[in-house]
């Protein structure tokens, strides 16, 4: 149940991240007066950013009560694609807002994103996602949620491990 409701709220993020950023981006080929466009822009773009932000924080924190419950590990590698991705998708936007306040002679005053603070922006959630998925794997270890180091995720798998020890037997 614990994985639909992640998928779930990663689907939908996905869906209205990509919504709005796509929304924001559209503001920069608006054929009406460009520093209104770009104060279209700038606004759904900081939307944006919180969509991203929000979205990361639910779905890490869903994705640690599925490794808790059920150590289920590939849900903290969804959330840091979608962080990254989403984080890319941005910078390309807002490279795009340069080039729009450039080719119309607006002052471009503060940049938006720089792409070394974006980098060290996702090498730390990097870290923090694997650590806090380790610890809390480990923690549910400790509690006895699971009795084995590796959580077997198929009745395949068990079965091959069942196969091998009748195979050792003889």
């Amino acid at each position: 149940m614990a994985k639909r409701i992640f998928l779930g709220l990663f689907v939908v993020g996905v869906l209205v991240f990509g919504a709005v950023a796509f929304y924001s981006y559209t503001w920069l080929g608006s054929i009406g007066d460009p520093s209104i466009a770009s104060e279209g822009f700038a606004y759904h773009s900081g939307f944006a950013w919180m969509i991203l932000w929000a979205s990361l924080v639910i779905l890490t924190l869903v994705s640690l009560f599925l490794v808790w419950e059920s150590g289920i590990r590939w849900s903290g590698i969804a959330t840091f694609l979608f962080f990254t991705v989403g984080s890319l998708l941005l910078l390309f936007n807002d490279n795009g807002y340069k080039q729009f306040l450039s080719d119309n002679g607006l002052k471009a005053g503060n940049t938006l994103l720089n792409p070394f603070f974006l980098a060290v922006m996702i090498l730390v959630i990097a870290v923090f996602l694997i650590a806090s998925h380790m610890i809390t794997f480990r923690l549910s270890v400790r509690a006895g949620r699971r009795d084995d180091e590796e959580p077997s995720s198929t009745k395949e798998s068990e079965a091959v491990k069942k196969k091998e020890e009748e195979g050792d037997d003889s």
